[in-house]
């Protein structure tokens, strides 16, 4: 085999490891506190980066592992916050099983990562609305448009979602 190959695998079960490693430190508060357990289990230093690679690796293939870990609200985390990585049970089609006590978690995740797509697209629709008008070509112009109005409605329409969210989540339900 060659060394490649050979390093590869290597790789692949380190990853495995520290995967299988992360199922037993959660609940966890943040990226830091999972990469001290799993370093505790494995016996060695696993960084805050080396975890994150290893989750986005988890999410990409949570099918394959039966397990997954949802994201999580952004930022500093605040006592409420406290175990908001959870980990989630995948079944072989993706539908995936928690616990009543990880919904509010699960929730705040859900919110984030709309409200963060929704600010990311509507940073998008601006910069290409931007430079439309420095497009020479006709048919490029006119394509540009079109994406910046679908980027642009799409950014408009997650943003409603959050606001309705929030309603709900404050008992206003959103009108």
């Amino acid at each position: 085999m060659p060394a490649t190959a050979a390093n590869s695998n290597d790789e692949q079960k380190v990853q495995d490891q520290i995967i299988a490693a992360i199922f037993h430190a959660l609940p966890a508060t943040d990226v830091e506190e999972i990469a001290t357990k799993v370093s505790r289990t494995m016996g060695r230093t696993i960084t805050p980066a080396m975890t994150n690679t290893a989750l986005a690796h988890l999410r990409a293939n949570a099918v394959d592992y039966g397990w997954d870990v949802p994201h999580v609200k952004r930022g500093a985390a605040v006592a409420e916050d406290e175990g908001r990585y959870r980990k989630v049970l995948v079944d072989h089609t993706g539908e995936s099983y928690f616990e009543d006590s990880d919904r509010e978690h699960i929730r705040k995740g859900r919110r984030s990562v709309l409200a963060g797509a929704s600010t990311q697209l509507a940073n998008q629709a601006r910069m290409i609305q931007m430079i439309i008008p420095y497009e020479r070509g006709r048919t490029i112009k006119r394509e540009l448009s079109d994406v910046h109005d679908i980027i642009d409605h799409i950014a408009r329409r997650l943003h409603r979602l959050v606001e309705k969210m929030d309603d709900e989540a404050d008992g206003t339900n959103g009108g």
